[in-house]
């Protein structure tokens, strides 16, 4: 990730990365070592059928989705 404040996981919440190295864009360009950040929240179940995918683009951040969206009395 990048070194830079506005990406920090204090700002963001708790997050992991996935590199994805290059990836190429439906334009013909391409993001030199692409990394993925993803935030988990609870326990998948044995089925393997209780997760749900929810883009940043969306919710801001992960911590916006935990705060906001997660949880008791919130829609996931």
């Amino acid at each position: 990730m990048l070194d830079n404040e506005f990406y920090s996981q204090d700002r963001h919440g708790p997050y992991q990365s996935f590199d994805i190295g290059d990836l190429v864009l439906e334009g013909g360009g391409t993001l030199r070592s692409c990394q993925l950040a993803y935030a988990t929240f609870g326990v998948l179940n044995a089925a393997r059928n209780n997760a749900i995918l929810v883009t940043t683009w969306f919710a801001g951040s992960s911590k916006i989705m935990e705060q906001a969206y997660i949880g008791p009395c919130r829609a996931l």
